[in-house]
């Protein structure tokens, strides 16, 4: 099977626009937050990209398939982390006070009185 230029150009174009997310993968697996990634547009894109795999799939367009394929896995792992690193869960947060010790926040998201605090 010989490639055309069209099918070049489309599966250069899929190339770059699928790469664009590691940056985003990488530095979410690094900082272990997904806080500024917003819910809804990781869900519409993941929903959208399936979209394009079945419009793909039914014309029968190898760049399509290719980068959307790719690009649903990493968009797919963005979102896992999004869940797995999600704050704000039942679970006691953590700050790091300056002098480099943890606290707990209470309920109320406010640190221990300093007579309750525990020296190191």
């Amino acid at each position: 099977m010989e490639i055309d230029f069209t099918t070049t150009l489309g599966l250069v174009a899929g190339v770059l626009t699928t790469i664009a997310y590691l940056p985003q993968l990488i530095k979410t697996w690094k900082s272990k937050s997904a806080d500024d990634l917003s819910w809804s547009m990781l869900i519409i894109l993941c929903i959208g990209i399936i979209l394009w795999l079945v419009y793909g799939v039914s014309i029968h367009d190898l760049p399509i398939l290719a980068a959307n394929v790719v690009t649903l896995i990493l968009a797919s792992v963005i979102l896992v982390l999004k869940i797995r690193y999600q704050s704000g869960t039942d679970e006691e947060v953590k700050i790091q006070e300056n002098d480099g010790r943890y606290n707990s926040l209470d309920q109320n998201n406010t640190l221990p009185s300093e007579s309750t605090r525990e020296t190191p």
